[in-house]
């Protein structure tokens, strides 16, 4: 029979380990990556890249397919039409696809939505010079485990490693003194923030004074061991990636995620700039662990919320 002991220890590293761990590996990865990858990124990336800004184009009017009489001028101008005769000219209707005014984001398609957040992101993550603050708050609950007695102590040691953070970076000429890069340390972590229509459940553009925010909530994603990266949350915030984890002596059977839909939401000022932004990750999950002959499982839900200010 297995001790009592050894259970709370199994359920104890699969939490503990996996789950506080994990945030850091899965998502923002180790700090020492992150200088590593954001000094070979300097030389990579194009800060120079601009975002496609908003913009309102002019719609296309399409010309009559009647000839103009031989006894107009050369320089061809608009038919006059008589309104009390009847016009032969074509009726032209509006383009679906006509660019909307951008005076009015509240009228932005979520294709357009997605495009601007795209653009504006990759701004934001080759920005030279900018101060940055982050305030982040991770929760995660056991609500079921192989040793019932073990879930008051385990989410008790949980609470006290995990919490809030608060964390201020400056980026001068392209990195901090610590050598860190905006592409480095703006989820998601030493790649490109990338959504794709496909990806979004729902999208929302609005003003607030003289800034425009931007929202989207991503659709639901889940992964196994087996197959554990989410591939929107990958590409927009981040991810839990429990099958990465080198726990010696502990061996990560299963690792089922669910990801039931994931918020993104940046504020871009009149110039331009991201000033603010907001991700909210809500996650659940059930995980397996085996060390030496025991096994331990667990069931969780728990949540990434983070805030994000930038001054320039």
């Amino acid at each position: 029979m297995m001790k009592k002991e050894i259970k709370i220890a199994i359920a104890v590293v699969l939490l503990i380990w996996s789950f506080v761990m994990g945030f850091e590996l899965g998502i923002y990865k180790e700090r020492k990556a992150n200088i590593q990858a954001g000094n070979e990124v300097i030389n990579t990336v194009n800060p120079t890249t601009q975002p496609t800004a908003p913009t309102t184009a002019a719609p296309t009017t399409v010309a009559p397919t009647t000839e103009a009489p031989t006894t107009q001028p050369t320089t061809v101008l608009p038919p006059v039409i008589d309104p009390n005769q009847n016009s032969t000219a074509p009726t032209v209707a509006p383009s679906t696809d006509a660019p909307v005014n951008s005076a009015d984001p509240s009228s932005l398609s979520k294709a357009q939505i997605v495009e601007k957040m795209n653009g504006y992101m990759k701004e934001l993550k080759a920005e030279q010079n900018v101060k940055a603050h982050k305030s982040e708050n991770i929760t995660v609950e056991v609500t079921d485990c192989s040793v019932q007695a073990a879930v008051s102590l385990i989410n008790n040691l949980i609470k006290n490693l995990a919490g809030s953070e608060e964390l201020d970076y400056t980026i001068s000429n392209g990195a901090s003194t610590a050598g860190e890069t905006m592409y480095a340390i703006i989820p998601p972590t030493n790649k490109d923030f990338l959504i794709s229509e496909a990806a979004v459940l729902t999208a929302e553009a609005k003003t607030s004074g003289t800034d425009t925010v931007y929202t989207v909530v991503l659709v639901e994603e889940s992964t196994t061991v087996t197959s554990p990266v989410p591939q929107y949350n990958s590409t927009a915030i981040g991810y839990l990636d429990l099958a990465s984890l080198d726990l010696p002596g502990v061996t990560i059977a299963e690792a089922d995620m669910k990801y039931p839909g994931s918020t993104v939401e940046i504020v871009v000022n009149a110039d331009g700039k991201v000033t603010k932004l907001v991700n909210k990750m809500p996650m659940s999950g059930y995980g397996q662990a085996q060390i030496s002959f025991f096994n331990g499982n667990a069931t969780f839900q728990g949540a990434l919320d983070e805030t994000w200010t930038f001054t320039y």
